[in-house]
């Protein structure tokens, strides 16, 4: 689980917002050899504006948040 910045996003801003874009989540760990398994929305919240920190109390426990599960492959 992570919070969610917006789509195309810079890996940047994990740095000052304390969040990542989903699709560099996807992508990085496919990249490093994970096999993607589902993706849930339970966590999802549209309302967040995803460039607000994270740990900003305005926005604490309502970020937009991603849950995505991986398996690293057999070997």
């Amino acid at each position: 689980m992570n919070h969610s910045a917006g789509s195309g996003v810079s890996v940047n801003v994990a740095n000052t917002l304390h969040r990542i874009a989903p699709g560099t989540i996807r992508s990085d760990l496919i990249s490093a050899g994970f096999e993607f398994v589902a993706e849930s929305d339970f966590l999802r919240n549209q309302g967040d504006d995803r460039n607000t920190p994270m740990s900003d109390p305005s926005v604490r426990g309502e970020t937009d948040t991603v849950a995505m599960k991986f398996r690293k492959p057999a070997s």
